[in-house]
């Protein structure tokens, strides 16, 4: 698993601290070749200890161990994002380009999703809102659609 996807997996167990070193990490991934783990301690006024800590935490030896891991995943192209690594679009046909492209795309977070949400918490998730009394969807902006259609799906249970 891409070490990117892993802190956006684990992001919401983290304490403040480690959010913010994962979310510098999400955001600037490109930057941390240049960041010893004092600068980035220094850029987000932490202790250098704490970014070892997040490291280690992550199941790295260390930073360095870390930052080659995200360096690495980045050149490979599975860095997390959608965007990066896209499939080789046609020059034949810019509709078929568009058609791959967005079917590529679509799988890759299909399959980000399956590894950030394994089976066992799937069906757990799922138990408890069979057991609930009421259930509350809330989606804003972009997320409205998919939020009505799942409160659809769940009322036609």
């Amino acid at each position: 698993m891409s070490p990117l996807l892993k802190i956006r997996a684990e992001r919401d167990q983290m304490s403040a601290i480690e959010r913010r070193i994962a979310d510098f990490l999400l955001e600037e991934a490109h930057l941390l070749r240049d960041y010893s783990s004092q600068q980035l301690a220094n850029a987000l006024k932490i202790s250098q200890s704490s970014v070892v800590k997040f490291s280690q935490k992550l199941g790295f030896k260390g930073y360095p161990d870390l930052k080659y891991s995200i360096g690495e995943s980045i050149a490979r192209g599975d860095a997390g994002d959608s965007a990066s690594g896209s499939a080789e679009p046609s020059a034949d046909d810019p509709h078929a380009a568009l058609a791959e492209n967005l079917w590529y795309i679509k799988t890759r977070a299909e399959q980000e999703t399956r590894l950030i949400n394994p089976a066992s918490g799937i069906d757990a998730i799922a138990r408890l809102i069979g057991k609930a009394g009421k259930v509350f969807l809330i989606g804003l902006g972009e997320d409205g659609i998919p939020a009505r259609a799942f409160a659809m799906r769940l009322s036609l249970l």
